[in-house]
């Protein structure tokens, strides 16, 4: 989830725009997974989804 232009993405909006950009390789698909297992890993820690810190994620849907 990283700030691109003044605006939040999701996970799925950010890797989806990195490999338009770089391309996706053998071991993309590592990566996916493993960009998921993290959010979960922040979503059961904090008790609740991540994407409810930023407010701003839902406009961009």
């Amino acid at each position: 989830m990283c700030p691109q232009g003044g605006k939040v993405f999701t996970i799925d909006k950010r890797l989806i725009d990195i490999m338009i950009r770089r391309g996706a390789y053998s071991n993309t698909q590592y990566h996916i997974k493993e960009t998921y297992k993290l959010k979960e890993y922040f979503d059961n820690l904090l008790g609740y989804n991540l994407y409810d810190l930023f407010p701003e994620i839902k406009e961009n849907l």
